[in-house]
Formats: C-alpha cells, sequence, structure tokens
C-alpha cells in the first residue's frame, strides 16, 4: 500500500517529463502531444502517485487516438482544487462502458487503434491514486469523438487518505 507524502512539485513539469518519456509511442502513430498547461504550476501533491496517473492516461490516450490524431493536457485552478484533463481525438467510449472504467471487480479492456493490449487495471489504479489525495477522477466521451479523462487534486495539498 503506497503512502500518500504530499510535496510541493511543478505540475507542468511533471507533464512534461510524461510527454517526452511517451514521445516515441506517440511518434510510431504520428500523434502529437501537447501540453497548454502554464509553465509554472506549483501545487502540493503526491508526485509518485500523479506521475502514475499521468503516465497511465497519457498512455491511453495514444493506445486508442488513431493514426495523425492529437492529444492535449491541461491544468486550471477552479475555486480549491486542480483541475487536470487528458483530451484525445481517439476511437471514444461507448456510454455503456464508462461506469466499468473504474469499478473494481470488474474488468473493461479492449484493443488499441493498433491492437495494443491492456490489462483493464489502469484506470482503476488512477483512480484509487486520485482518492487517496483527495480528488475525483471522470471521463467524457463519445464513440468517434475522443475522450476527456478529467480528475482533481485539492489545490491546497492539505487532503488526507480517503477510505
Amino acid at each position: 500500500m503506497l503512502q500518500f507524502n504530499p510535496e510541493l512539485i511543478n505540475l507542468r513539469e511533471l507533464i512534461d517529463e510524461n510527454i517526452s518519456d511517451l514521445r516515441l509511442s506517440s511518434l510510431k502513430k504520428e500523434i502529437t502531444m501537447v501540453s497548454v498547461v502554464r509553465k509554472e504550476f506549483p501545487v502540493v501533491a503526491d508526485k509518485n502517485m500523479t506521475n502514475a496517473i499521468l503516465r497511465n492516461l497519457l498512455n491511453n490516450a495514444i493506445k486508442f487516438t488513431n493514426r495523425s490524431g492529437s492529444i492535449k493536457v491541461n491544468a486550471v485552478n477552479e475555486g480549491d482544487a486542480v483541475v487536470v484533463s487528458v483530451k484525445d481525438t481517439g476511437i471514444g467510449i461507448a456510454e455503456k462502458a464508462i461506469p466499468d472504467l473504474f469499478r473494481i471487480g470488474t474488468k473493461y479492456s479492449r484493443p488499441g487503434t493498433a491492437k495494443e493490449q491492456g490489462t483493464g487495471l489502469g484506470l482503476k489504479i488512477c483512480k484509487e491514486f486520485v482518492e487517496m489525495q483527495g480528488g475525483k477522477i471522470r471521463v467524457e466521451s463519445k464513440p468517434h469523438s475522443g475522450s476527456e479523462f478529467i480528475f482533481t487534486i485539492p489545490a491546497s495539498g492539505s487532503s488526507e487518505k480517503r477510505d
């Protein structure tokens, strides 16, 4: 079990590191990945958990985006939360499948646009890590219209693990 260890991090730098680390995967499919997050975006969050969330969401976006598509990462302050979104121009998700994406005990996995395989566990782990930081995660998606995964972390960074 991971401990929640909040620290001051620059969210833009963490996003940029993940985009850089996944650049080869995106280039193979000619997918453009960009961050529109301001250069200095300090947050108090668990760096390892936030890194795992970003990496999983970006990996999924690459996996389910067709050749020559795009992925955009954004983060904004909204009241007492930081709202982070990973939006792709991919194949989207059927409405009936959305509830199973984050639910423990259900398995939802399908091949990516280049037949990439997955376990169906990544989004469940993301949900766990987001909730351990006091945030929430959701998705907005329609088939053939891409997906936007949105998660929040408290702006104050004073959250504690929630059961």
